[in-house]
């Protein structure tokens, strides 16, 4: 998608969100997974919120994840569990804004 597209994109689940700040830049994060492609998005007023696209390279059918991840998400909160929460979907159900939480992304962490 076109800079400009990706930038109307995100401003749509911002608004969405009700979140009034203006998109100030979209960061990808340069380590992608083999299902998402992720970047950190950051307003003017310094917030930041993380885009996740949703990609399926397998031959099976998509899983809906838009529609599971915010009760996985909600569970995993109920039990301790950092988990972002879900701010908005997309139309088509092929990405999510989800909330910042600082840390190490979970593909990264090594129990």
């Amino acid at each position: 998608m076109p800079d400009s597209q990706r930038s109307e994109f995100v401003e749509g689940l911002l608004a969405q969100a009700d979140i009034s700040a203006r998109l100030l830049r979209i960061e990808p994060i340069l380590d992608q997974g083999s299902t998402n492609s992720t970047s950190v998005i950051e307003t003017d007023r310094g917030q930041r919120y993380v885009l996740r696209e949703y990609r399926w390279p397998h031959d099976s059918a998509e899983l809906d994840r838009a529609k599971k991840e915010p009760p996985l998400h909600d569970r995993l909160r109920e039990h301790g569990i950092p988990a972002p929460r879900v701010l908005a979907v997309s139309e088509e159900g092929d990405s999510v804004l989800l909330e910042y939480l600082p840390g190490d992304p979970l593909g990264e962490v090594t129990l």
